[in-house]
């Protein structure tokens, strides 16, 4: 089987974003000008919300954390008047997701296995994924959900 140069370049995306977590609902309150105050977000909801002793998020070594940025439709952009849109674009700020690349594996691994604890405070930590394999995952999720709610038991 020959490899094709889009598929190389979805495995190249991967694995430049094979250190990476997603955190997906984290809120933030007024403006973050640098990826240090988006890392003291994300540090803060490891202990205040999901308890993790302090002294362990403190050794977790993040090489970078940012906003994804949001996208406003060029539809709605074009209809609402400009305050509109720098307010709509604000609120979705407030609410897009935090990428953080981290230094190593065990980390990245140990804050996954947070993530059934952060889904119960509405924050979902997941695996920074190439838009094509995100897709795949949601059709996969999709079919999945389906066939659990016939009551057909699946695995993967």
């Amino acid at each position: 089987m020959q490899t094709t140069r889009k598929d190389m370049n979805i495995i190249q995306e991967y694995r430049s974003k094979e250190y990476n977590v997603l955190f997906h609902g984290l809120q933030q309150k007024g403006r973050i000008v640098n990826h240090d105050q988006t890392e003291a977000v994300v540090r803060k909801f490891l202990i205040k919300e999901l308890r993790v002793p302090p002294t362990q998020v403190d050794a977790i070594e993040f090489s970078n954390a940012h906003r994804r940025p949001r996208r406003i439709s060029a539809v709605n952009s074009e209809n609402a008047n400009n305050s509109a849109n720098e307010e709509r674009s604000s609120d979705n700020q407030k609410y897009s997701p935090i990428v953080v690349k981290l230094a190593c594996m065990k980390d990245k691994r140990s804050l996954l296995k947070l993530s059934p604890d952060a889904r119960k405070m509405k924050v979902n930590i997941t695996r920074h994924l190439p838009m094509a394999m995100q897709v795949q995952r949601k059709t996969l999720i999709k079919t999945a959900s389906g066939l659990y709610n016939q009551g057909k038991k699946n695995s993967v």
